[in-house]
């Protein structure tokens, strides 16, 4: 259940800081803006003759924009 709660948090969390990236775009005057936004998780386990010999966690996170101004 707690992976749950971590994921609906990370969730949020990107929504509030696309919210907020269109938002200060379009403060500035901008006429179109995307914005992308992701998150990785993985595991990956490596063994030799049945001998675990490497665990590797990642947690990535990406974020662009791209803001148009003079487009319309």
């Amino acid at each position: 259940m707690a992976s749950i709660v971590i994921a609906d948090n990370v969730e949020a969390q990107l929504q509030r800081t696309i919210a907020l990236a269109l938002d200060r775009a379009r403060s500035a005057g901008a006429d179109q803006a995307e914005v992308m936004a992701s998150q990785d998780v993985g595991l990956s386990v490596g063994a030799r003759m049945r001998d675990i010999e490497t665990i590797e966690s990642q947690n990535d996170r990406g974020f662009g924009i791209s803001v148009y101004c003079g487009q319309c």
